[in-house]
């Protein structure tokens, strides 16, 4: 009976792993898809469009993804913790309706920033702001659909998104380019693109969950806020920390040197993240569902077991694209950019170590959010600020290579103190 037992136990473990696997190469191999052809379009987009153009966009896209980030209030990551649908129904409100606010609030501060002039964000025009509500509506709401998605393990859907929403940025970006629409066309493929990929997750269901939405309590609504009062309470200040030191290295750059180097920094830093926008995000994706199945059923080895195995395949593909970025990069770029964006090109090294540390802890980073130990991400997002502000004023008066070299080897230290984090996290389970 016993070794009957234990040979049932370990084929369960292992279709537990072959399903794990399979998920995840399935959703990466959508995202070599959309990597592939964001590749491919860019020696065309830097062809179209000026370092300044491209410096402002960055901008714009910078400033966002803070409120981006965390228009649900985090909610979304309670969806993959709730115990029935109709909590998981209560949950979808409060994040949908957090979302709505957050975005008129969002055009709200990118008109003040703007007439203010900081960040470089004075070269966007006017109406910038009014584009600003439905591109962070938008990516607001993608994450309220993803969650749901992976809650239900559905990755067929979420293997299609990437590509749709890298298509739809790239062909509204082309075709305005083409007629000379400059920063307008760059604005609008974000709106297309953020829009494009809310109704790819959401599917036929976007009206019918705005119904179901409005058809909630407020004294339900009240009762499920404070039951799950962690996401909002640890992880949302957390997360715009996170993309306060995520996004500080080109605000810091577009304030001190200007739109143009802001460009050249934002084209080299697109190239040398081209793993972690949709690799890290796939893979991740999958490991949430996976150990968060782990966690519900109290399975604490096998979610030690699937960190570990999990952070060394990580560190082994960081290192696969680490040595060939850094020898071919600075040769390439001036070739396949344009001579225009020669000098981007000898940023990528930096750049890529330091994104070869974000593609080890991406991946295994949503396990705090399903542990609920959102408290000890503070210690990474404090570190992680301050070693950026200390970056800059480190080198207050230099150049842009100056200023990326420093700012690489801030987040590079950063993420190794995540990465302890991580860690200590899962043997304290």
């Amino acid at each position: 009976m016993l070794a009957e037992y234990s040979r049932r136990l370990r084929l369960a473990i292992r279709r537990r792993q072959s399903r794990f696997w399979g998920s995840a190469a399935l959703l990466v191999g959508s995202s070599v898809l959309a990597q592939l052809m964001t590749v491919a379009s860019m020696p065309l987009v830097t062809r179209l469009f000026s370092a300044e153009q491209i410096g402002a966009i960055s901008v714009f896209i910078a400033f966002l993804a803070m409120p981006s980030v965390c228009a649900t209030m985090r909610y979304e990551g309670a969806l993959l913790l709730a115990r029935d649908d109709a909590e998981s129904t209560r949950i979808k409100a409060l994040a949908t309706w957090s979302v709505a606010g957050v975005a008129i609030l969002s055009g709200a501060l990118l008109a003040g920033f703007r007439a203010s002039g900081v960040f470089g964000l004075a070269v966007l025009p006017w109406w910038s702001a009014l584009a600003a509500v439905p591109v962070v509506h938008g990516l607001g709401m993608s994450a309220v659909f993803r969650a749901a998605r992976i809650r239900r393990a559905d990755f067929t859907i979420l293997a299609a998104t990437a590509a749709i929403r890298n298509s739809s940025n790239i062909a509204v970006r082309l075709v305005g380019g083409a007629f000379g629409a400059g920063t307008a066309a760059l604005l609008a493929a974000e709106v297309v693109a953020a829009w494009a990929s809310m109704r790819r997750l959401a599917g036929a269901g976007v009206r019918a969950t705005y119904r179901e939405v409005r058809g909630v309590p407020l004294g339900e609504l009240r009762e499920t806020a404070r039951r799950w009062i962690r996401f909002p309470a640890y992880e949302t200040p957390s997360m715009l920390l996170d993309q306060l030191a995520a996004g500080a290295p080109l605000l810091i750059i577009a304030d001190r040197l200007g739109p143009g180097p802001a460009g050249l920094f934002a084209i080299a830093y697109r190239v040398a993240t081209l793993p972690n926008v949709h690799l890290g995000a796939a893979v991740g994706d999958v490991f949430r569902s996976s150990f968060a199945g782990h966690v519900r059923a109290d399975d604490v080895a096998s979610a030690r077991r699937l960190y570990g195995r999990l952070l060394v395949r990580a560190m082994g593909f960081s290192a696969l694209y680490l040595v060939p970025t850094v020898l071919l990069a600075p040769r390439l770029f001036g070739f396949v950019f344009g001579a225009a964006w020669k000098d981007a090109g000898g940023l990528v090294p930096w750049i890529a170590a330091w994104a070869a540390t974000m593609l080890i802890v991406s991946p295994l980073s949503p396990l705090l959010q399903i542990l609920q130990r959102q408290n000890l991400k503070w210690i990474y997002d404090v570190s992680a600020v301050l070693a950026m502000v200390l970056a800059a004023v480190f080198v207050a008066d230099g150049n842009l290579g100056e200023y990326t070299r420093a700012l690489a080897m801030a987040g590079i230290a950063s993420n190794a103190v995540y990465l302890v984090i991580l860690t200590v996290a899962v043997r304290d389970m």
